[in-house]
């Protein structure tokens, strides 16, 4: 059963992620492999379950997702992400001493909004889990 959801889970990141406007290459099968099974671990050890929950199946898909783009950037692998440029404007250049100052601050530099937004989705889907959380004894 785990497995089956396992290859369900991972079907539906690809589609999430592609939806997203990031289509799943071959190099990122092991990647996304290890984020659904961190994944369904967190839920089961926050949870205290032997099975996700039926009705964390979306947060489950969502927090893959999160998670897998979250490692992508942070390994600086940012090739399939075609509609967002990381690079931030140059305000302005100096030559002489090389003064560079960029025209958006780190805060606001697109990779850090991404990664916000990531960290907001996560931090959402794993809101729901109180719902279907056991008592441990």
């Amino acid at each position: 059963m785990a497995d089956t959801f396992s290859a369900v889970l991972l079907s539906e990141v690809e589609q999430l992620l592609a939806a997203m406007g990031y289509e799943a290459q071959a190099e990122d099968e092991w990647l996304l492999g290890f984020c659904v099974e961190r994944v369904i671990e967190q839920i089961q050890n926050a949870c205290n379950v032997s099975e996700v929950p039926e009705g964390l199946s979306h947060a489950a898909t969502v927090l893959c997702a999160a998670e897998f783009l979250t490692l992508k950037i942070g390994s600086g692998n940012t090739s399939g992400l075609v509609n967002i440029d990381f690079s931030p404007l140059v305000r302005q250049l100096q030559e002489g001493d090389t003064n560079i100052v960029y025209a958006v601050d780190a805060g606001s530099a697109p990779s850090a909004q991404l990664l916000n937004t990531l960290e907001a989705l996560k931090a959402e889907s794993r809101a729901q889990f109180v719902s279907y959380r056991r008592i441990k004894w």
